[in-house]
């Protein structure tokens, strides 16, 4: 299995409570793919990840937005087999003078055929 590291950039967007995380590196966008439970997962015509969305982040989270504005830490690690795709994500956010640590773990089925391959995600 091909693994692959990458720096990423987080915005967040508090008028459509989304949070984007992309990485930093150029590429050419191929598609983009519902992971289910808001999460839409986008990659570059090699098939490799290159970004994130999550729709009502906030929410989703359940952290206040203002939170979402000031993330202190992203890692993240998607891997790609055969019949699934599996993210797992950790977001520090700021609360109260605390940073908290706010997982996003999904599996969904790889019914588009994705090659195999692990990605690790941390901000820059």
């Amino acid at each position: 299995m091909v693994v692959k590291e990458f720096e990423i950039k987080e915005h967040y967007d508090p008028i459509a409570d989304s949070l984007y995380i992309r990485i930093i590196d150029d590429y050419e966008y191929l598609e983009s793919i519902d992971l289910g439970e808001n999460v839409i997962l986008d990659f570059d015509k090699n098939h490799v990840p290159v970004a994130l969305e999550i729709v009502d982040a906030s929410r989703k989270l359940n952290v206040n937005p203002f939170s979402l504005k000031r993330i202190v830490e992203v890692t993240m690690q998607i891997r790609i087999k055969e019949e699934t795709i599996k993210l797992h994500a950790n977001l520090s956010v700021p609360v109260h003078n605390k940073q908290l640590k706010k997982p996003v773990d999904i599996t969904a089925v790889n019914d588009v055929d994705i090659p195999q391959i692990q990605t690790n995600f941390a901000t820059a």
